[in-house]
């Protein structure tokens, strides 16, 4: 996850996607047919495909568009805090070891929603860098470390 939040005002991301000549030819006639540009039918089509894509690890089997909608926020910090602690099975490497640094830190456990959500977003862009090693642990702001050994 980024440490900045994503562009407000814009209604989709970029993304680059590598087809082979005969997929992309088909995708081009899908898109004609539904009359669609090209992008509009990948969109439409990744959409469907997560609507029925089941989540294998979690024994309710719920739908990846159901995790989207149980965890979705417009903040990083705050999308990233109920993932981790709903479908922690979707945290990547890098990811895991941001939520271990954030359980650690008793400075952020604080808080009325018991996660210390506003402590979090405050110190949200030294936490990602600490956990991708761009800064060391005992950078942090001592209210943010108690707890933490060394």
């Amino acid at each position: 996850m980024k440490g900045k939040k994503q562009s407000e005002g814009k209604r989709s991301a970029v993304v680059s996607v590598r087809l082979d000549p005969k997929l992309r030819f088909a995708t081009e006639l899908a898109a004609r047919k539904q009359r669609r540009t090209v992008s509009s039918y990948i969109e439409w089509a990744v959409e469907q495909a997560i609507k029925a894509e089941a989540n294998e690890g979690d024994p309710f089997s719920e739908t990846i568009k159901a995790v989207v909608d149980c965890v979705w926020d417009v903040d990083d910090a705050d999308r990233f805090v109920k993932l981790a602690s709903t479908f922690p099975v979707f945290l990547t490497h890098q990811e895991q070891v941001l939520w271990k640094l954030i359980k650690e830190c008793r400075g952020l456990n604080k808080g009325e929603d018991g996660l210390g959500l506003a402590e979090i977003r405050k110190h949200w862009p030294s936490l990602i860098a600490v956990s991708q090693g761009e800064m060391k642990k005992s950078d942090l702001p001592d209210d943010v470390l108690e707890g933490i050994p060394f």
